[in-house]
């Protein structure tokens, strides 16, 4: 009959007092409520349930993993990235510091024409470098 029997053997029949024991009713109550079809019904509904649940589960694995090897290539394009900016930087740097030098080179050999060329053309001044 149905999985949810109740076992005889395992209770009395009396109490102490000798009266019948009103827990067998609640449970003949209880086992005559239990349709074992919505029991099944449920069971199935809970199985496709956990079918659902693990597919959603793989589907999120993969999207992660996904997500980690986009994550990693993204990383080493901005490190590649981020390095060659330092190099530039760098690089302009040392080519500014190099012009700067040269003005002054030419501002000692060559005041005059140096100062006409400034005044004329308001170059910077060294401050304004830096």
């Amino acid at each position: 009959m149905s999985s949810f029997q109740r076992n005889d053997s395992k209770t009395s029949s009396t109490t102490d007092g000798g009266s019948p024991v009103k827990e067998e009713n609640f449970v003949d109550a209880v086992l005559s409520q239990v349709d074992e079809d919505n029991i099944n019904d449920i069971i199935k509904i809970q199985k496709k349930s956990l079918e659902r649940f693990e597919k959603t589960n793989e589907m999120l694995v993969n999207c992660v993993a996904l997500s980690e090897k986009r994550l990693e290539k993204a990383k080493g394009e901005f490190m590649a990235n981020k390095d060659l900016l330092i190099t530039a930087k760098n690089d302009l740097e040392i080519i500014f510091r190099k012009i700067r030098n040269m003005k002054q080179l030419l501002a000692q050999k060559y005041p005059d024409v140096y100062e006409k060329i400034a005044n004329e053309h308001k170059l910077p001044s060294e401050e304004d470098d830096n």
